[in-house]
């Protein structure tokens, strides 16, 4: 818990701040990105892999294909769904 004193020398700080460079304290306190631009390329490419694999499986009746397929698509799940 911060002290009166604190919270005061905390607020000076940021007022200066959105004096000195609004630009930069706008991007501070602005939304922050939900997930990096990478994370939705690879889940994409898994994505993508995991279909391929589906279609070759459909063509072929392979079950390990099957299996290398759901695997492809969870690992596409678990990086979309936790970036």
């Amino acid at each position: 818990m911060m002290s009166d004193a604190e919270r005061r020398r905390l607020s000076d700080i940021e007022l200066r701040l959105r004096e000195d460079d609004p630009a930069f304290a706008r991007r501070l306190t602005g939304p922050a990105p939900s997930r990096r631009r990478w994370q939705d390329v690879v889940a994409l490419l898994w994505l993508l892999a995991g279909a391929a694999a589906a279609c070759i499986a459909g063509l072929s009746g392979n079950a390990g294909i099957v299996v290398a397929a759901l695997g492809a698509f969870a690992v596409s799940a678990v990086l979309w769904l936790t970036g």
